[in-house]
């Protein structure tokens, strides 16, 4: 079954866990348990240290803003 964030309306097709890795809002629906390929590129969050996926824009863990990096 799709999880469906309620205010943007991304879907995923497994829990990205508690935040909506778009908008930033709380997944209503989703277990907490945030699963991302091993072999998948991953952005890790620099408030809690969470490794979400490259495309993740909020961390699904707790919900703050990831940031690119920056190369001069």
């Amino acid at each position: 079954m799709a999880i469906v964030c309620e205010f943007c309306g991304k879907e995923y097709e497994e829990s990205p866990g508690k935040f909506c890795d778009q908008c930033g809002r709380v997944l209503a629906r989703a277990s907490f348990t945030p699963e991302v390929e091993e072999t998948e590129e991953k952005k890790k969050c620099m408030k809690c240290g969470h490794m979400n996926s490259m495309d993740s824009i909020v961390c699904v863990n707790c919900g703050d803003r990831l940031y690119q990096r920056q190369y001069l």
